[in-house]
């Protein structure tokens, strides 16, 4: 499609969705990579069955960005992922780490900067429609 021809304006919500299900996706294999870093050689088939899982978790992953990418813009696509730093620093949190208020303003900022593209990007589309 040329930069003059008209595409149906974006659905934000499911975009959101997809970002959310690949950041899901993400979360939980780093979750696991996390658990499998404390089982250390004795577990091997532990270790084995998570790798398995963070793979399959990968492949999940895959097919999101690939709907994400079908859809909308990567120039708002792929800013709207960024909204994995602030979960992953709220994963942080709940796996008991501690979290500097620097970084939980970084976090909010990003959550900030990213809504704002993407709210942007939804009113640039009803402008020029």
């Amino acid at each position: 499609m040329g930069p003059s021809a008209k595409r149906p304006a974006p659905d934000n919500k499911l975009l959101l969705a997809l970002v959310g299900v690949n950041i899901a996706l993400q979360l939980t294999s780093a979750s696991l990579i996390k658990y499998a870093a404390g089982l250390g050689h004795a577990r091997v088939w532990a270790l084995l069955v998570v790798l398995s899982v963070v793979m399959a978790l990968s492949l999940g992953r895959f097919a999101a960005w690939h709907a994400m990418h079908r859809r909308f813009p990567v120039s708002v696509a792929y800013p709207a992922t960024a909204l994995f730093f602030p979960c992953l620093v709220t994963l942080a949190w709940f796996l008991g780490e501690p979290v500097s208020l620097r970084q939980a303003l970084g976090a909010v900022l990003v959550t900030i900067g990213v809504l704002m593209l993407i709210r942007s990007d939804s009113e640039q589309e009803e402008i020029t429609a």
